[in-house]
C-alpha cells in the first residue's frame, strides 16, 4: 500500500512539472514576440522627410546642400550622434 501511494505521488508531481515547463515554453514565446516591436528613433529636427536614407539597421543618412556642397551626415540610429560626415563639391 505504501508502495502505491508513493508511485501515484511522483507520477503526479511529474503531470505538473510537465504542466509547469509548458506554461514556462507558452510565456517565454509570448514574450519573445512581444519584443519584436517595431523600436522609434529620434531624428534631428532640421531634417526633411526626403533627404533621409536608411542606411542599414543601425545608421541612417541625411543629406543637405549647403554652399555649393552636398553633405551627407551619417547618423547613429540609437544616441543620433553623427559618425560621419561626406561632403561632396557640386560643380
Amino acid at each position: 500500500m505504501n508502495k502505491k501511494k508513493l508511485l501515484m505521488t511522483l507520477i503526479i508531481l511529474q503531470g505538473v512539472l510537465i504542466v509547469v515547463g509548458l506554461l514556462v515554453i507558452v510565456y517565454t514565446i509570448f514574450i519573445k514576440v512581444q519584443d519584436t516591436n517595431v523600436k522609434t528613433y529620434i531624428v534631428p529636427e532640421s531634417a526633411k522627410i526626403n533627404d533621409i536614407q536608411l542606411i542599414n539597421e543601425n545608421q541612417f543618412q541625411i543629406k543637405r546642400i549647403e554652399n555649393n556642397q552636398i553633405i551627407f551626415d551619417i547618423y547613429d540610429l540609437e544616441n543620433s550622434n553623427i559618425v560621419n560626415t561626406i561632403i561632396l563639391n557640386e560643380n
